[in-house]
């Protein structure tokens, strides 16, 4: 039977809508780049390991809000596990978004070091939350920082973002809905992953057409610059 004890934080209720709202991110992403490419997302290097980035999250996040909405707590173990996936997840992120092994080698170092201490570290770095949340968040906007940086012209998709981000921060740091502010939280979280997704189609676009467009320079005679060359250089529109 329904009770208002349902919609608490440890509730049946909320914890299941928890579960079932964090499987739209990886469909989302497969689902923006057929609409603006007409094709499968594992065609698309990018979009086939931000899918795989998203998709990872699910098995443990949903185990942690099922285990809760049905024995009424969180478990320890099922919730380290789920911020660890969160940080593998942030590095493919990082890949998918920048293609800057730089920034690679930084979410996979803070990734390290994170689970390191959640695994083997003192009991206060295993037993407490707070300090790793805000180590994923610092690691999103990470992976999410190449949206200014490693783009030539502006990306109109990094404001729709940033206020994804924003209403993700306020759901999760002064929840407005009470328990129902977390679900509402992974539908933003799909939410961002339309408009980053939309970034990382035209970013690997543009890389692609700076690829064929060298090639046929190089096949022509009127160049002999390396590839490599092209592609480490932010993308120009023509």
């Amino acid at each position: 039977v329904f009770t208002m004890d349902d919609l608490d934080e440890d509730g049946t209720v909320v914890q299941i809508l928890n579960a079932l709202t964090i499987l739209l991110p990886p469909p989302v992403s497969a689902a923006t780049y057929w609409w603006m490419e007409g094709k499968p997302f594992w065609q698309s290097p990018s979009v086939r390991v931000m899918v795989i980035g998203w998709t990872i999250l699910i098995p443990t996040s949903s185990a942690s809000h099922l285990y809760c909405a049905f024995h009424g707590h969180y478990d320890l173990l099922l919730e380290r596990l789920d911020q660890f996936m969160i940080s593998i997840s942030c590095i493919l992120a990082a890949w998918a978004i920048s293609r800057s092994w730089l920034l690679v080698f930084l979410e996979a170092y803070a990734a390290t070091g994170m689970s390191f201490l959640v695994f083997f570290g003192p009991d206060h770095f295993k037993n407490h939350t707070a300090w790793r949340s805000l180590t994923l968040s610092c690691m999103a906007l990470m992976y999410l920082s190449p949206l200014i940086w490693r783009r030539e012209e502006w990306d109109p998709n990094v404001c729709p973002v940033l206020m994804t981000v924003a209403l993700a921060t306020i759901f999760t740091v002064w929840p407005p809905l009470g328990a129902l502010s977390h679900p509402v939280q992974h539908l933003l979280l799909a939410v961002g992953a339309f408009f980053v997704m939309r970034s990382v189609v035209a970013y690997e676009s543009c890389r692609s057409k700076a690829r064929e467009g060298l090639i046929d320079r190089d096949s022509e005679g009127d160049s002999e610059s390396d590839c490599t060359d092209v592609l480490n250089q932010p993308c120009v529109e023509e």
